[in-house]
């Protein structure tokens, strides 16, 4: 198999990051999904993949995304918020909680306050 390089890669995901700003999720989805499968440790790739499956509707998959690039980088303040999103959207409100709790301890995110903002609404 070949190796692909960095500029490759980049190019991958700025072609997938270009295709959701034009709202075309799913196929930003996939490119995103391919990079990791030559890259699985891009944490860019596995967030944004994360958010667009939010996005696309399937919060388990999502969260499923979200815990895997936590056995990675637990420590990743993105991986938290995309797994406090994906509970909330499960309903898993306890558990969301959690999530925000620890980015108001751990991190300066810039997405905690929706975050609580979708909580306190839910």
């Amino acid at each position: 198999m070949a190796k692909w390089t960095e500029e490759e890669i980049y190019l991958l995901m700025e072609r997938a990051h270009s295709l959701a700003q034009q709202g075309l999720y799913m196929e930003a989805a996939q490119i995103f999904a391919g990079v990791l499968d030559i890259d699985p440790r891009n944490r860019y790739c596995r967030n944004a993949l994360a958010s667009l499956i939010l996005l696309l509707g399937d919060p388990e998959n999502a969260l499923a995304v979200a815990d895997q690039g936590l056995e990675q980088s637990p420590a990743e303040a993105a991986y938290h918020a995309r797994r406090a999103e994906a509970l909330i959207a499960l309903r898993r409100f306890q558990e969301a909680q959690k999530e925000v709790r620890w980015l108001m301890e751990n991190s300066n995110e810039a997405a905690l306050q929706p975050l609580m903002l979708q909580l306190d609404a839910a």
